[in-house]
């Protein structure tokens, strides 16, 4: 009887073990990717395009564990100017876009200073389609395109996008 009730409370105890190991089989981290859409020229009559490049493998936590990534939730997708040689009304399109997909925001008559807030939500599903980017593990691309009131500009847009990465802790 004694050896019943050990192997019950051996079999108990083991799954009240493995029931609260079962949490501990994944592991979540965020993952923060900054773009810098640089813009500068002369006599460019107010057009611009700037291009940069994310490599999801650029962050620690991302390269070391993806090859176990199960997914991949976008916390936020933001952009800011974070220098600017004169004021500017902006006219613009911002591109997040991979091989296979690509979202869009557009700006229309934006007055742009330095430390401007680029609102980029969600309201056409554009964090749906940069958290399938995102799922694709991939180097994918941010860009700039647009025009200005003000020839003979400069301008540094921060695009910032910030994952939520579940991978399996094994």
């Amino acid at each position: 009887m004694k050896k019943l009730i050990y192997l019950f409370g051996s079999l108990l105890l083991g799954a009240v073990l493995l029931i609260t190991s079962c949490s501990k089989l994944d592991t979540e981290f965020e993952a923060t990717y900054d773009a810098d859409l640089e813009v500068s020229g002369r006599d460019m009559n107010g057009e611009f395009s700037a291009y940069a490049t994310i490599d999801p493998a650029d962050n620690a936590d991302f390269d070391k564990n993806s090859d176990k990534i199960k997914n991949i939730d976008i916390i936020s997708v933001s952009g800011q100017v974070i220098y600017i040689s004169q004021d500017v009304i902006l006219n613009a399109q911002l591109s997040v876009y991979s091989d296979t997909r690509s979202t869009k925001w557009s700006f229309s008559s934006f007055p742009v200073t330095t430390g401007s807030v680029l609102t980029l939500g969600n309201e056409s599903g554009q964090w749906d389609t940069v958290k399938q980017i995102a799922n694709e593990k991939s180097i994918y691309h941010v860009s700039l395109v647009g025009n200005t009131d003000q020839d003979d500009v400069s301008f540094t847009v921060r695009v910032t996008i910030k994952y939520r990465v579940t991978a399996k802790a094994i």
